[in-house]
């Protein structure tokens, strides 16, 4: 099964077809005019390989990603010209097969079979892929609900939980995370059950995408544990270890806790929160309450009342009241529409 879905992903695609053709077409006027009329059906791709500028240099999520989509799962086409671009969602791109040659903020890097390369929203990057042998997926992840819907799923004090949380905390920001793994089967074969999976495009095609990613997150995980090479722009971002401690004891924590954990004195400790994240401690510790609400309400049938209790509010209106303020939406509405 797996051997086959490989089988076919090597094989060329239509658009692939026509961008290898004119990669290696000798460019004179009648070469390029016999091409145009070769695929004058193709306006689409033809347009992009003779007037590459038109292609879209920042994504919304709203671009790629239909209504109570979270994940989705493409393949890369090769020989696409380069070109820089940015985008409001993660990105994850695999190496199936082959390698691809990187660039990301003026740094150029080498991606082999089996790399992982995580990339954040609205950084500048592209990608080259320029021969037959390599097979490039891309995972594209909402921002807007990743914390919602996986955040549970990633284990703390781990580089990959940094690089997420960085992007909603910190104004020190994880721009990427290299894994230099070698080709491992099970990270293949969940990615490879993903794509499959996207293909299908049910109703419980999300569902589904959902668990393989959170299974992909422990993989990746597991691998910061073992020897694999990691690169990133921040080597150790130590910015994140008092929001760390603030989102792991949220339900208790107090500005005078904080002091005592890390030493610090309360007026500094208040000060460096609004320095790195831009947020007062009040509003940081909001935020963070919000979201692991959210989550309660997409993943638990608990009630309003009993999710206030888990987030330490005073009472049910307190929840309503502050969701409402940051999020312009009841628990309710919340919970009816995301589901």
């Amino acid at each position: 099964m797996v051997i086959k879905m490989i089988n076919k992903l090597i094989q060329f695609d239509l658009d692939e077809k026509l961008f290898r053709e004119y990669y290696y077409l000798e460019k004179t006027a009648k070469n390029i005019q016999d091409f145009k009329l070769k695929y004058q059906d193709d306006v689409y791709n033809l347009n992009i390989v003779l007037n590459p500028e038109i292609l879209q240099t920042h994504s919304l999520e709203e671009d790629y990603f239909e209504k109570n989509q979270d994940i989705i799962i493409l393949k890369h086409p090769r020989y696409i010209p380069f070109f820089i671009h940015d985008h409001d969602y993660f990105e994850i791109i695999y190496i199936l097969k082959g390698n691809a040659i990187q660039t990301i903020e003026d740094k150029v890097v080498e991606l082999q079979a089996g790399h992982l390369f995580l990339l954040a929203p609205q950084i500048k990057h592209g990608i080259k892929v320029f021969n037959d042998e390599t097979v490039l997926l891309n995972i594209l992840i909402r921002k807007s609900t990743f914390l919602d819907t996986f955040s549970d799923y990633m284990k703390e004090h781990d580089i990959t939980f940094d690089f997420f949380l960085s992007h909603y905390y910190t104004k020190d920001k994880i721009s990427y995370l290299h894994f230099h793994s070698q080709e491992d089967i099970q990270i293949q074969n969940i990615i490879l059950q993903m794509y499959e999976e996207n293909n299908m495009q049910d109703s419980y095609s999300n569902t589904i995408l959902c668990h393989l990613f959170s299974l992909l997150l422990a993989y990746i995980q597991r691998k910061t544990q073992e020897n694999t090479e990691i690169t990133t722009n921040i080597e150790k971002n130590e910015n994140l270890k008092i929001i760390q401690y603030i989102n792991e004891h949220y339900k208790t924590i107090s500005l005078e806790k904080i002091s005592q954990h890390f030493h610090y004195s309360i007026p500094y400790c208040s000060k460096w929160i609004k320095e790195k994240t831009g947020y007062s401690y009040y509003e940081l510790l909001t935020h963070i309450k919000l979201q692991k609400g959210k989550q309660l309400l997409l993943n638990t049938t608990l009630s309003i009342s009993q999710i206030s209790k888990q987030l330490s509010y005073k009472n049910p209106e307190s929840f309503i009241r502050t969701l409402k303020k940051y999020e312009a939406i009841t628990p309710q509405a919340y919970r009816k529409n995301e589901q």
